[in-house]
């Protein structure tokens, strides 16, 4: 019987942020239930597809380019029922059956256990432990499978984020697969790790979000292969070239969103000469994902589209995700942050007009105004500052989104403030001491920072318009 999980006491010695002690934590967690192993003939990683991956800023088993800020953290757990991923083999005579066509022969059910933190600006190290929680094999006929339930494998992973943009972003990333089963024919009992290298392409459009994972890796193979006597016929792995795609479209402004992917892995080679699956891996898969401040959930279905190793006839997954707050870089409206207090020199009552500008003015991270959207999208503010009803004061404020350290919006928003100042008092000819900036850098969202979409809504300039006169002293005019 498994000894019953405890938290080490050395953790409550550590010197370090409540955040590092709870990835310790973590870590010593998944340390401490690897010790019995999983006993099976056929590979955790190998056998399961499925690999969830590790923060909110992921999709659901593709990895996108954004990293946690350094000090964030996120933890996740999911799960996964698969259908008909076990090998099966044929004798060279019935060689020619499709093993496609068989009934529901086994069912088994993997969990996932891990989370990521923001260790340095643009960087983050995750871990995860799998597990095969479940197997049903209701066939008679020889194939492979688990001995019994348990740990099948430790993944280790850095994320470097590489190149950010408005439309584009940009990451590399490393991991590390460490093997818990005993007898693996997969890897002839190797016992060595096997690594992987990624590039992580981002495109972000006006609600859409595409990632695709480009990958190599490298699995290493035991040189005692007469240890795995009696074990399933399965050749040994061999290096493999992975990809996948990944799409996030949003559906309702409450935080429900669409995600389907497509994975994969090209090994040129059969499973077994005695198997009708093909070493190569293609699946897809689509769900629906709800984002609650700063918890994550997702559920969808799955299923192969190539008949190849470990792939499923059905898939059904489920798992949540919660990320911390960053200090640098809050997720939701209700982050804590200093307060701005308006100076005396500006207006206190209500303003007579709001014109809100989203995103349109400025290039991510500039404050260098676009004279030819200025000359559009600031029409509409000075017919309205130059009308019947004249100007007493404008107030031009200047909003960013999440991205970025506090002190470097509040300075961005402020020179975004005061170049559209700039430009309205030497293209417009509005009186200089009439016109008041100020900036308030991420501090007052419309939206939370979720994903591009949102956080294309807080970059903007808000101008708020005190009329000299009042509508009833203008002839035919209307209140606005």
């Amino acid at each position: 019987m498994r000894n019953p999980l405890y938290l080490p006491k050395f953790i409550e010695l550590l010197p370090v942020s409540p955040s590092l002690s709870l990835f310790l934590v973590l870590g010593s967690l998944v340390l401490e239930i690897s010790t019995p192993g999983a006993w099976a003939n056929i590979n955790g990683s190998d056998q399961q597809n499925f690999n969830p991956a590790l923060t909110a800023r992921d999709y659901v088993t593709v990895s996108g380019a954004q990293t946690l800020q350094k000090g964030q953290w996120s933890l996740g757990l999911t799960g996964d029922y698969a259908v008909n991923t076990l090998p099966y083999f044929e004798d060279q005579a019935n060689l020619d059956a499709d093993d496609t066509s068989r009934d529901h022969n086994d069912q088994t059910t993997h969990m996932a256990l891990g989370g990521a933190i923001g260790v340095m600006k643009n960087l983050e190290l995750g871990l995860m432990a799998t597990f095969m929680a479940d197997q049903t094999a209701r066939s008679q006929d020889f194939h492979g499978e688990f001995k019994e339930a348990g740990l099948t494998g430790l993944r280790l992973g850095a994320k470097l984020s590489l190149f950010q943009s408005r439309t584009f972003d940009l990451a590399a990333q490393l991991g590390a697969h460490v093997d818990t089963i005993k007898k693996n024919p997969y890897t002839q009992g190797s016992g060595q790790p096997s690594f992987a290298i990624d590039l992580i392409p981002e495109f972000k459009f006006s609600i859409l979000r595409v990632a695709t994972n480009l990958g190599y890796r490298v699995k290493p193979k035991g040189d005692d292969p007469e240890s795995l006597e009696g074990t399933a016929p399965i050749e040994p792995a061999k290096e493999q070239f992975t990809g996948s795609l990944a799409v996030e479209l949003p559906v309702t402004k409450k935080g429900v969103q669409l995600v389907g992917e497509l994975y994969g892995a090209d090994q040129n080679s059969s499973v077994s000469p005695l198997s009708k699956r093909s070493s190569d891996i293609l699946e897809g898969l689509f769900g629906i994902r709800y984002r609650a401040s700063q918890w994550i959930f997702d559920g969808g279905y799955g299923r192969e589209i190539h008949h190849g190793q470990s792939t499923p006839d059905h898939r059904l997954y489920a798992g949540v995700r919660y990320q911390s707050q960053s200090s640098s870089r809050p997720l939701a409206p209700r982050t804590r942050l200093p307060a701005y207090r308006p100076k005396p020199s500006l207006p206190t009552r209500k303003p007579d007009q709001v014109v809100i500008l989203s995103d349109i003015l400025f290039r991510l991270n500039s404050a260098e105004l676009d004279q030819r959207v200025a000359l559009l999208q600031l029409k509409k503010v000075i017919d309205l500052v130059k009308g019947p009803r004249g100007l007493d004061y404008l107030v031009i404020e200047g909003h960013t989104c999440d991205l970025g350290t506090h002190a470097h919006n509040l300075n961005l928003s402020m020179r975004r403030a005061l170049a559209v100042k700039r430009y309205l008092v030497s293209q417009a000819q509005l009186p200089n001491q009439k016109i008041k900036t100020v900036g308030f850098g991420e501090v007052r969202p419309l939206v939370a920072n979720l994903n591009e979409a949102s956080r294309k809504k807080n970059r903007r300039v808000t101008f708020k318009i005190y009329h000299a006169r009042s509508p009833s002293y203008v002839k035919g005019s209307k209140t606005p």
